[in-house]
């Protein structure tokens, strides 16, 4: 039996009949794992050759292995990645589309917008999907900085919604930002409700303390649907309030750069939008308004 032979049975054999084979090479145990069938393993067995022999033909095999589990792996994000796209192709189809469309009316939309964003506004908003930011106001990419989560919240440890603030305000440089909650949301219904709603309590609880603080206002409120959409505005003004106390609000303030914080609320069945009429402009005019 010749060495390629006995190579080419190894690697032909069947991944559920793995075995370990302990060979010693130079009087060091070196322990090989390679792929065998029985019938492999017993010519093996009935193949006497030198200790040497046989360490360099299972690290040959072994090497050969290695080299096609690595070709292997490397090729499974590629195929992995075609999969997915095989999914949702509707959703690609739509991509097509939509770009098309832009390129038509401005076919050198994309090349410019790909150069800078020079947005004025920051939204603030909702993550429910009935309020797309853009659409609402009818602003194309490039021309609104968004900031979305679940009912719309400007909490002082978050840094992720206060990285936003202050790209929004120092490097973009945008002149007003938008703080817009919408009517029926779910984070507050769920935060009047009185019972547990696992991890998202701990986001909630943001909104029940303007419950509490709001609580004689809101209880002489008839009907749970009323009660609830006049929370959704308290919630506006507080968060508006929250926005023009970061640091990077007065910051800006204090340096004379215009900024303007707005707070807004749009109504998913009719889809307009609704002035709260409690904007600020200044840290003295933040100082005045009747805190929430």
């Amino acid at each position: 039996m010749s060495l390629n032979v006995v190579r080419a049975a190894v690697l032909k054999s069947s991944e559920a009949d793995q075995r370990h084979l302990c060979c010693h090479f130079a009087e060091t145990p070196k322990l090989v794992k390679i792929s065998a069938n029985t019938n492999t393993l017993s010519a093996l067995n009935e193949y006497s050759m030198k200790r040497r022999y046989w360490a360099a033909l299972l690290l040959d095999i072994h090497t050969e292995l290695d080299r096609a589990a690595r070709v292997t792996h490397l090729a499974e994000p590629t195929t992995k990645k075609a999969q997915f796209m095989k999914m949702l192709p509707n959703l690609f189809e739509n991509n097509r589309n939509w770009a098309s469309k832009i390129t038509q009316s401005d076919p050198e939309f994309f090349q410019k917008l790909a150069w800078q964003q020079s947005p004025e506004y920051l939204w603030i908003g909702c993550s429910d999907s009935r309020v797309p930011a853009n659409e609402i106001v009818g602003l194309l990419p490039g021309e609104l900085f968004v900031h979305r989560n679940v009912a719309n919240l400007v909490v002082p440890t978050d840094m992720n919604c206060l990285s936003v603030i202050q790209y929004a305000v120092d490097v973009l440089r945008t002149k007003h930002i938008i703080v817009c909650g919408h009517y029926g949301c779910g984070g507050i219904m769920a935060a009047m409700e009185d019972r547990p709603h696992g991890l998202i309590d701990n986001w909630l609880d943001h909104i029940r303390e303007i419950h509490r603080r709001r609580q004689d206002e809101l209880l002489s409120i008839e009907g749970v649907t009323q009660r609830m959409d006049r929370l959704c505005e308290l919630n506006v003004a507080a968060q508006v309030i929250n926005v023009g106390r970061t640091t990077v609000v007065q910051e800006a303030w204090k340096r004379g750069q215009p900024l303007c914080l707005h707070g807004w609320i749009y109504g998913i069945s009719n889809g307009l939008l609704k002035d709260l009429c409690f904007s600020v402009s200044s840290d003295r005019a933040l100082k005045e308004l009747t805190m929430v």
